[in-house]
């Protein structure tokens, strides 16, 4: 991905600017979990992260060609995110979004989190394999149940302390984010790929609440680090050819 600014033909949502201080310490997340993202990357794509993407909620067809069912280039309106993890393809071909990260520092109001679920819902309605999230630093507490029901659209939802976070709540976060990314891959591929699903329980696909216990590795929440994660359970899956569709792609 060379270049991270808006087509000239799309057009961006202005959206209130983060405080510098808050630019500077989603700037430090990227550069705390960047080197994580090695554990996901492939012999044909590599997991990258960057700051201040605009990224598509809308794809409109405004015409088709003449005598034709092809539709000319949609038009694209675009949000600003705070941290975008990508998978970029080695042979050149081009690269795909998989996880947002929106971040807000310190105090998170009632809109605040129905402005961020909204545009994680509008973001999906163009990228339905995208995995969506929200990190809150410098928090001091766990999320009133209030802040976690208008989180509806999240995928995961983190909290840290304080600004700088602790060893385990950054060793939670770089646990959590391989999954998302593999998430998002699994996501991708039953949407678009020749594959059936099979269900291991109902109960079991779909955003999974983890208020307490041990994360991925070992870790466990402290009182005062991450209260409240959502996150896809992909272990409910079996990927394999569907013989009912066999030599057709629905």
């Amino acid at each position: 991905m060379n270049d991270k600014s808006n087509d000239k033909d799309a057009e961006s949502d202005s959206t209130e600017s983060a405080p510098s201080g808050e630019r500077a310490w989603v700037k430090s997340i990227e550069r705390q979990i960047a080197g994580t993202l090695s554990k996901v990357s492939t012999h044909n794509c590599c997991a990258k992260v960057c700051c201040g993407y605009r990224l598509p909620y809308t794809s409109e067809i405004l015409r088709y060609g003449h005598d034709s069912d092809d539709p000319l280039p949609p038009k694209s309106q675009r949000y600003e995110t705070d941290l975008l993890i990508y998978d970029e393809y080695t042979d050149g071909s081009g690269w795909i979004r998989r996880v947002v990260i929106e971040c807000k520092l310190g105090r998170v109001t009632t809109h605040d989190a129905l402005t961020y679920s909204t545009k994680a819902a509008t973001h999906k309605h163009v990228h339905p394999y995208l995995r969506y999230g929200i990190l809150i630093g410098a928090y001091g507490s766990a999320l009133p149940p209030r802040r976690v029901r208008h989180g509806a659209y999240f995928d995961f939802m983190m909290v840290w302390a304080d600004a700088k976070p602790s060893k385990e709540e950054l060793s939670i976060l770089r646990g959590v984010l391989p999954e998302e990314v593999h998430a998002g891959r699994l996501l991708q591929q039953l949407l678009t790929e020749l594959v059936g699903c099979k269900l291991a329980s109902a109960g079991s696909v779909g955003p999974r609440v983890r208020l307490g216990g041990t994360w991925p590795g070992g870790a466990t929440e402290s009182p005062r680090s991450v209260h409240h994660a959502v996150s896809f359970d992909c272990s409910a899956f079996n990927l394999t050819p569907a013989a009912s569709d066999a030599g057709q792609r629905q």
